[in-house]
């Protein structure tokens, strides 16, 4: 499910507990109670997921990252060695 959460916000838009279900095949109800548990967490003033372990589709310079045309953000330097590998992709960074 954290990859899954990682590729749904490479799309470069908040995620919903609805999408993330829909991509793993689990619950809402289950998606709520587990993603609510963990740290790391951002939501946004709809509910939506923002940022996840350093990764946020909010805008957090200077760390950016373009995937497949979409501007994220990564919260530190460090993040950006392990986000490519958890996105499936290769990233284009700007610091």
């Amino acid at each position: 499910m954290v990859t899954s959460l990682y590729r749904l916000l490479g799309r470069g838009k908040p995620v919903t507990d609805a999408d993330l279900s829909s991509v793993t095949g689990l619950a809402k109800k289950q998606i709520v109670k587990r993603v609510g548990k963990w740290p790391g967490v951002y939501r946004d003033e709809q509910g939506r997921v923002i940022g996840f372990w350093g990764l946020s589709v909010a805008e957090m310079p200077p760390h950016e990252i373009t995937l497949d045309g979409h501007k994220l953000w990564a919260w530190c330097a460090w993040d950006t060695l392990f986000l490519p590998r958890r996105l499936g992709a290769s990233l284009r960074l700007s610091f």
